[in-house]
């Protein structure tokens, strides 16, 4: 980014997230972000060294720092020397303390994974439960739940220290007990390792077991017990579900394809204008952004506009999905629009001038914009051209919406191309966008028919979704039955609340 003008500078630095972001992730988070600051060499590099190295002082990464010291040419603090040692002692007293725990199953043993895969699926009667339990490990090899509070503040040391997949194994292990002390640090715990491990199919379970704890989902004693607690705990959620659903590199394309409509279904429920005071629990997400979070309306945009891309194809009946697509943009318009006042950046902007105020030029102007800010952006980088690509076949559907006959040239001219290739990519448009419409190459021009619906398209588009409005009705309806008549939860008269933010016992300093 060197030949980057001064203007188009501060456009990316304006629009940076970055300091926002580390309000919302872990600390071994924000080391990529500000690595990929560092490469895009926007901001002094020095700077971003000493953001570095303050961070490594708030965690025990340890090793790494000692690296980072030796990689600039300096000497290797004493400090920090002393502070590996004191690390390697509490690893190694914690797990002494865990030993009749480790002596099975350690993770880094040969068999220790295996021996608790085999025992955690082998049947103890026909109604029974697995036999990891803390009643047949007692009998059997004497481990208690003291061994696994031990295990569980081991994991937390191997984690802030860098060995993410140790600590993700051995918070599987205690979270498979069960009704434990620190039960929800554990699902924020092994959520963080599996992300920084890039393990994104595990991701999407801990993501699901963490949107459940937060909604109090199954759990007879409110771990989240105010809404300023669980408002708080889904900013968290929503920002570390960013890793999984915009920096997934699965080499499945479907996966990061799902992430992207599942990140837009969750945030941005349908019906926003309709329904939303007849079913307020599927509007948790969309608080957030509209209280405490408005950055993220650029991520919602960014999953929205990809993922219109194909959504028919990815849907299960195409004609369906499309109409659900139609219907997501509509609604995230009315929200870009009543949240203008807090938060424009953009990628907003240029949604906010296509899709409400149909402004064409300003589309095309805020779309060069959006260029440099997903560039510089960690989680929207990979995903720039399909972005533009998108943008620009909407900017052209809009087009199409409001005009008969097109002049290439002028066409040509709004999306910086030659003629010749503006031509070739508006035939590719118009097969994208099954529209009514034919090129006159004499002429230069581009002929629409009427964009009108018949009538029995309309009446078949306003009842193809019938089904799934029944569905939620008939959802509704069951959430309203008083609580006598719905199944009973297992009860765990035993179980503890935390009380606070489980995110926030197991990574504190």
């Amino acid at each position: 980014m060197s030949s980057l003008t001064q203007e188009e500078k501060d456009v990316i630095i304006k629009s940076d997230l970055t300091a926002v972001h580390a309000k919302y992730l872990d600390k071994h988070m924000v080391f990529y972000l500000l690595e990929q600051n560092k490469d895009k060499g926007i901001y002094d590099e020095a700077q971003i060294n000493q953001a570095v190295m303050t961070l490594f002082g708030k965690t025990q990464l340890v090793e790494m720092h000692m690296q980072m010291c030796e990689a600039s040419g300096g000497d290797v603090p004493e400090e920090l020397i002393k502070k590996n040692e004191t690390l390697q002692k509490d690893k190694a007293a914690l797990r002494e303390k865990c030993e009749p725990i480790l002596k099975h199953f350690d993770p880094d043993q040969d068999g220790g994974w295996e021996y608790f895969q085999q025992l955690s699926k082998a049947p103890v009667g026909e109604s029974e439960p697995s036999p990891f339990n803390l009643q047949y490990l007692n009998e059997t090899h004497g481990i208690t739940k003291e061994h696994f509070e031990h295990l569980y503040h081991l994991a937390r040391l191997e984690y802030d220290s860098g060995s993410y997949n140790t600590a993700s194994v051995l918070l599987h292990y205690y979270r498979k007990i069960g009704d434990l002390d620190n039960d929800v640090e554990a699902k924020w715990g092994k959520f963080a390792a599996e992300t920084l491990l890039h393990s994104w199919v595990d991701c999407q379970e801990s993501l699901k077991v963490l949107k459940d704890a937060i909604d109090n989902v199954g759990t007879p004693t409110p771990v989240y017990q105010t809404e300023g607690s669980q408002l708080q705990a889904r900013a968290w959620l929503m920002h570390w579900s960013l890793f999984l659903c915009f920096y997934c590199t699965d080499e499945d394309d479907n996966l990061v394809d799902d992430g992207l409509d599942k990140l837009a279904e969750m945030w941005l429920p349908e019906m926003y204008a309709r329904e939303r005071e007849s079913n307020r629990s599927q509007w948790n997400f969309l608080r957030v952004i509209q209280t405490i979070c408005p950055h993220l309306l650029r991520y919602l945009v960014a999953a929205v506009v990809i993922g219109s891309e194909e959504s028919g194809k990815r849907a299960s009946g195409s004609e369906s999905g499309h109409i659900k697509m139609k219907q997501k943009i509509k609604d995230l318009s009315r929200l870009i629009d009543s949240e203008k006042r807090y938060y424009r950046d953009p990628i907003t902007q240029f949604f906010e001038k296509l899709l409400v105020e149909c402004d064409f030029d300003g589309a095309h102007q805020k779309l060069a914009e959006c260029e440099l800010v997903m560039d510089s952006d960690f989680f929207l980088a990979q995903h720039k051209q399909r972005f533009i690509t998108q943008a620009r076949r909407m900017i052209f559907e809009n087009h199409c919406r409001i005009h008969s006959v097109m002049d290439i040239g002028m066409l040509a001219k709004k999306l910086g191309t030659e003629v010749d290739e503006a031509e070739r990519y508006i035939v590719k448009m118009i097969r994208g966008a099954h529209l009514d419409a034919k090129i006159d190459s004499e002429a230069s021009k581009v002929l629409l028919a009427s964009q009108g619906n018949s009538i029995y398209r309309t009446v078949r588009e306003k009842t193809k979704l019938v089904r799934d409005k029944t569905d939620q009705l008939i959802e509704r309806l069951h959430d309203r039955r008083p609580h006598t008549e719905r199944e009973e939860q297992p009860k765990k008269d035993d179980q503890k609340s935390t009380g606070g933010l489980g995110m926030q016992n197991f990574f504190r300093s």
